[in-house]
């Protein structure tokens, strides 16, 4: 084919795409000055062009660029993804007048629909993760085009030698060594998706101190074998003066490098909402925690992740659409990340795709810092429209996903070299459960998800694959007219628990990603709301349900053999009188279980409500599994007795002591033997019952 002839037909105009998009040879003829004189030259000789093809040659001309710098930049930097460059899908703002004009077209949309009662609402600025719609309004409303600068961002790169996030999830122990004294601990950390990545929790501890965020407060308390300090309430956050009339909930805890680092959620009367980072540092001589700077994002906590001492921090934010905005007021319509409230989100890093629009009432936005803690700064900073929901990050990439209109829609995002640049969108059924419906190995994504099905509307679920451009590579579906109820990874195989009167339990081989099979299912009774991998086995543990009402197990699963499952062994908590409730909060919040498989302890919150005594007793159960044996084996049932609700929600370790922690009390205890070592209140919580006793049984 002669280049010269390249306008002459779409098929043509294809077959040259796709020669070009393939070879990194660029000809003459398609360098960008000449394809844009070939252009002007047709117009002048009377040829008619029509605008599909004018607009597909552009696209020539846009991929011959990305092939330009695609190459430049494979020569300056090794190990780079080239999706960095290609897939930059989203264009930014290009300004903040562009923005404004943009903004202004959806307020005037907006009063339209609700001057004419055509309410359409659909929670916000779709963007990145809607569907592009037809204007609404009158054809004599000036439609806004969208700026310029969807090829400004090719910038970014990905480490091809780090390591592809197969990891699974990590235990709750780890070892590292103590500041004070150059002691060696062995301490527990909070239970994360993927090795490496720092997840948040309410309690932290570095082997030598307990820190624990309760009552919207930080306790700082020193411990040295089981014994504990008195308690220090570290002092309230010094937040910013855009807060005059509201108020703030701690939500989250980090230690980073000897730092305290606190998630807060701003709320004002008179003002949108803000999510704070407060870090705190060791006093030099007390070693007390005391606040060292904070930094503001707009919008509430969504998730964050920290590796190697940086936070990415998602927050949501909604501003109103209003017609009356002034452009010089951004803080209206301009998302803020930085060391105050006019830290605005720079424009060429406000990400708004093509599909923008739609008769919206509230302009929403995912806000993504990325944050320096050992210097408090803030390194890099988007923000995309649209809303996010659940989030995974591995070590190469953060996927954000929302669901709308029973379909979820998942981004996926480069965030290595400070700079965050989309890669693809995909799209799958129905919506997720959790964080742990996702997953990365490899050059492959997945997702489990739960929705209607296509056919007969009727709840199905669903697990789909991608490759990292989020092109769909497979789909499986199964369990029609089930609840998705837990789901993890472990390595080439997918577990998946759905539920409606039996607990089935799905392997699912995704070792080949466009090719996923559904091996073998265990139906058991009640259902599993957390599995985890143990020592080449699975965990499970979740809700029991029988004659007398609803209890908990555990279970152990054996799946060695090529996919196929053999359950090992199951405990289960249940009253078969049915005169006493049995919970855990580890059903809602799997944080709350203690898992340490190098030493085979697992720890287990139960909570149990006698009717006819009308007492209640809470603790922690602990158990190892017998390989020998093949069963579980309960080492010991450690409760507190009284007349409070509340129970334990949390267990660390250190060194040879578990802990045990409530909203009001603190208990330690030999993890040799199981006895109760000391009980600590929290002298600054409301309503601490001055009765309590503890009482320890071992089997």
């Amino acid at each position: 084919m002669r280049y010269d002839d390249i306008l002459d037909t779409d098929e043509k105009l294809d077959a040259v795409l796709k020669e070009q998009l393939t070879s990194d040879d660029i000809p003459e003829s398609l360098l960008p000055e000449q394809m844009t004189a070939r252009l002007h030259q047709e117009k002048r000789s009377g040829i008619r062009i029509s605008k599909k093809t004018e607009i597909r040659a552009i696209a020539a001309l846009c991929a011959c660029m990305m092939l330009v710098v695609g190459v430049s930049a494979a020569m300056q930097r090794d190990g780079e993804d080239p999706m960095v460059a290609e897939k930059c899908f989203m264009e930014d703002a290009g300004s903040y007048h562009d923005l404004y004009q943009q903004v202004m077209h959806l307020a005037k949309e907006s009063e339209y629909i609700r001057t004419h009662n055509r309410y359409d609402y659909t929670g916000g600025f779709r963007g990145l993760f809607g569907a592009k719609q037809e204007n609404s309004i009158d054809d004599a409303m000036p439609v806004v085009t969208s700026p310029a600068g969807a090829f400004e961002n090719f910038n970014g790169a990905m480490d091809g030698d780090m390591m592809t996030d197969g990891a699974v999830a990590e235990d709750t122990v780890t070892s590292a060594e103590s500041t004070s004294n150059g002691m060696v601990h062995k301490y527990s950390d909070t239970l994360s998706q993927v090795e490496g990545i720092a997840e948040a929790d309410c309690v932290k501890t570095d082997g030598e101190a307990i820190y624990y965020l309760v009552h919207e407060k930080l306790f700082y308390i020193e411990v040295e074998d089981g014994i504990f300090s008195e308690p220090v309430t570290v002092q309230p956050p010094a937040l910013d003066e855009a807060f005059p009339n509201g108020g703030y909930s701690a939500r989250e805890l980090y230690l980073v490098d000897g730092n305290a680092i606190v998630i807060y959620n701003c709320v004002s009367y008179t003002a949108e909402a803000k999510t704070a980072v407060v870090t705190y540092a060791p006093d030099a001589g007390t070693g007390i925690p005391t606040q060292k700077n904070v930094l503001y994002q707009d919008g509430s906590v969504t998730a964050t992740r920290v590796l190697d001492g940086t936070m990415y921090l998602v927050t949501s934010t909604a501003k109103n659409l209003r017609t009356n905005i002034k452009e010089d007021d951004l803080s209206a319509y301009v998302p803020c990340c930085g060391a105050d409230s006019e830290s605005y989100v720079a424009a060429d890093d406000i990400r708004i795709p093509d599909d923008w629009g739609e008769h919206l009432h509230q302009l929403a936005y995912t806000v993504l810092g990325a944050i320096d803690l050992s210097k408090g700064e803030v390194k890099a900073s988007t923000a995309f429209a649209g809303t996010t929901a659940h989030i995974y990050m591995s070590r190469r990439s953060l996927y954000l996903a929302s669901y709308m209109n029973d379909t979820t829609r998942i981004t996926r995002i480069s965030y290595l070299n400070d700079e965050i640049v989309p890669i693809g969108v995909g799209e799958v059924t129905g919506n997720l459960l959790n964080q742990y419906a996702m997953y990365e190995k490899g050059e492959a994504f997945f997702v489990a998800s739960n929705g209607r099905g296509k056919s007969n509307g009727r709840q199905t679920n669903y697990l789909t694959s991608f490759d990292l451009s989020m092109t769909q590579l497979d789909t499986v579906d199964f369990a029609e007219g089930e609840q998705l109820k837990a789901v993890n990874y472990t390595d080439d195989r997918a577990y998946v628990v759905t539920f409606y009167q039996t607990d089935p339990l799905f392997s699912i081989d995704i070792s080949t990603p466009s090719d996923l099979r559904i091996d073998d299912g265990y139906k058991v009774s009640g259902y599993s709301t957390f599995l985890y991998p143990w020592n080449g086995h699975l965990l499970s543990f979740g809700v029991e349900s029988g004659d007398f009402g609803n209890g908990l197990k555990l279970m152990m699963y054996d799946t060695t053999a090529d996919g196929k499952m053999v359950m090992l062994d199951n405990y289960i908590w249940v009253d078969p009188t049915g005169m006493s409730a049995i919970y855990s909060p580890a059903v809602a919040d799997y944080k709350a279980l203690y898992l340490d498989a190098e030493n085979n302890l697992i720890g287990v919150p139960v909570w149990r409500n006698d009717y006819a005594q009308q007492d209640t007793a809470w603790g922690y159960e602990f158990f190892r599994f017998s390989e020998e044996l093949g069963c579980f084996e309960r080492l010991a049932v450690t409760r507190f007795t009284n007349k409070d609700w509340q129970p334990a929600t949390r267990c660390i370790s250190i060194d040879s002591c578990l802990y045990l922690l409530t909203p009001s009390n603190l208990m330690s205890v030999d993890m040799t033997n199981f006895t109760v070592m000391e009980r600590l209140a929290l002298s600054d919580s409301e309503n601490i019952p001055q009765d309590y006793g503890y009482m320890t049984t071992t089997n």
